[in-house]
């Protein structure tokens, strides 16, 4: 025994004779073994599920850009929160910044295609003609926009679609160069935008318009009539691309100073402006009701948690109970008590392992199934 504790410690040998142990006395009681397990499974899956679903919505850049990190949106601050700017301020600011490659901007609604039925809307983005090019957006086939189909004068109808929405309306057929009737007017579709790609927003059933195109296309809502002109609102989310030497202190200096030149000019009252990336949540885009939604959410998961383990729990001092001959048994030929909570631990170790890897095993599936609902 001296000489077999040279090269095999005894008590590796005696936790391998515990695991070993605890695995056969498991499958003699599969009814115990399965509720344990499952209970503790679904709750750990669940948990690791929704922090791994929060995590993908809330604090990753938006998908499917070059070099995301560079990329950072550009807002107001005011009493309610983090808003918009109007579309001539966001010219003045494109055209004065250094400190970025370029800004664009955006403007979200809802459009209606040829292929809808009654009552169905798609959403929309009507984005400046650079759009695509300063967010290194990929397409998986043509183009995106060029500057000149954004011109106000005669802005192209042109419009480019996410891959999901050419995959599911369209049937992924060959579309570049034809033509879809968006409100009922022909737009020439020139572009399909990358799988990865779904916009700031996380939803990938969209399309993309030129912005100068949208007073014409709905000519009877004022509010897109003057879109391109109202200084007073808040009318469009704007986005950038820092320079390879600006940084995010540096670009927001500068912005606030082209901000309050601008605002000075058409007599408004000036504002604070914020830059942060492009994450839905964290930083000053956190969104308190989002945050305390989730927060609840995950108190809820939480408390499911404890309560398998609660309940898991009953089960092993039932089992502990029933098992008191055997324990008698063990100490009456010599097993001391250290030994007899080291098996008890190992065997309840061994549960939660296995309970832990159906957890993650459940982890693995439900996470990528919840986002690619929430895409489309």
């Amino acid at each position: 025994e001296d000489a077999r504790a040279i090269w095999l410690r005894p008590w590796l040998e005696s936790v391998w004779q515990d695991v070993a142990y605890a695995l056969r006395s498991l499958r003699r009681q599969p009814g115990f073994a399965l509720v344990s397990i499952a209970a503790l499974g679904v709750a750990i899956g669940l948990n690791t599920s929704l922090f791994t679903v929060f995590a993908g919505l809330a604090f990753r850049p938006m998908a499917g850009l070059a070099d995301p990190a560079g990329v950072v949106t550009v807002s107001h601050v005011s009493s309610r929160g983090e808003i918009g700017l109007s579309f001539p301020e966001f010219r003045s600011l494109a055209d004065g910044t250094r400190t970025f490659e370029r800004l664009v901007a955006h403007r979200a609604l809802s459009v209606s295609l040829e292929s809808e039925r009654v009552g169905r809307s798609t959403p929309a983005y009507g984005v400046t003609g650079d759009y695509f090019r300063v967010l290194g957006v990929r397409m998986a086939h043509g183009r995106g926009f060029l500057p000149g189909e954004d011109r106000r004068e005669a802005p192209a109808g042109v419009v480019v679609l996410s891959y999901q929405l050419w995959q599911t309306r369209f049937g992924g057929g060959a579309l570049i160069g034809s033509q879809v009737r968006i409100d009922g007017i022909p737009h020439t579709v020139v572009g399909i935008t990358s799988p990865e790609f779904t916009g700031p927003e996380g939803t990938a059933n969209r399309v993309w318009l030129p912005i100068s195109s949208l007073p014409s296309l709905r000519a009877n809502d004022p509010f897109l009539a003057s879109l391109l002109d109202r200084w007073q609102d808040c009318c469009v989310n704007v986005t950038g691309r820092l320079a390879d030497d600006a940084t995010r202190s540096e670009a927001r200096a500068e912005l606030q100073v082209l901000s309050e030149r601008f605002r000075a000019s058409v007599g408004q009252d000036r504002r604070s402006v914020a830059i942060n990336g492009t994450q839905f949540l964290g930083g000053r885009n956190a969104k308190p009701a989002a945050l305390g939604v989730v927060g609840v959410l995950f108190a809820g998961i939480t408390l499911l948690l404890l309560i398998a383990c609660a309940n898991v729990g009953n089960l092993l001092l039932a089992r502990a109970a029933a098992r008191m001959a055997e324990i008698g048994v063990r100490l009456s030929i010599g097993a001391s008590r250290t030994r007899i909570v080291r098996q008890l631990l190992t065997e309840g170790m061994v549960l939660a392992s296995i309970a832990a890897a159906a957890g993650l095993a459940l982890a693995t599936w439900l996470p990528p199934f919840v986002l690619d609902r929430v895409a489309n």
